[in-house]
């Protein structure tokens, strides 16, 4: 372990590195991950997610909406696209299987986690639309809507617009 000069000798002994916080943490988050799934198993982790979920959508001008605590923008987004895809083509129970084709909008500039959740989902790669940005890196509104306009013609089912504050691989927001 490496100490700052700064740090006094005595403090030295209780000083625990962050892998080992980082690891500790995770682990005890973990061990109570299963035991958050409902409020018969555990009402107060569910009632504490509920409480943070409702004031982070009063922060945003959502008051009354509700949602989950998730570990990370990859599994936020995934949730999301299965969200989608239920309410507009459930496949959770019978399968997707027969179902028209479903199809997701995205910019250009979308989280690799996107393309991965819609496949993960059964979407299908080939049914995700990138549109086009401009030179800030916002998606263009009018190539969107002509590439939903598109595919409704062709017979598929627009089911998620993912919008997205800023972009991952400029770091523009």
């Amino acid at each position: 372990m490496i100490v700052p000069p700064a740090v006094s000798d005595t403090s030295r002994s209780i000083v625990v590195p962050p892998r080992t916080l980082t690891v500790t943490a995770s682990a005890v988050s973990a061990s109570h991950v299963a035991r958050n799934v409902a409020t018969s198993v555990s009402q107060r982790a569910v009632t504490l997610e509920r409480t943070v979920v409702g004031w982070l959508a009063q922060a945003i001008g959502c008051a009354g909406f509700r949602g989950s605590l998730t570990g990370g923008g990859s599994s936020a987004n995934l949730m999301g696209l299965a969200m989608a895809r239920e309410a507009n083509m459930p496949a959770n129970e019978a399968g997707a299987r027969g179902a028209p084709q479903a199809v997701i909008y995205a910019s250009q500039e979308v989280h690799m986690s996107i393309p991965k959740s819609v496949a993960l989902l059964g979407i299908g790669r080939k049914n995700l639309r990138l549109i086009s940005t401009d030179s800030n890196f916002r998606l263009i509104p009018d190539e969107l809507e002509r590439a939903i306009q598109h595919d409704k013609a062709e017979g598929r089912i627009p089911i998620a617009v993912v919008a997205s504050a800023g972009t991952v691989n400029t770091g523009s927001i």
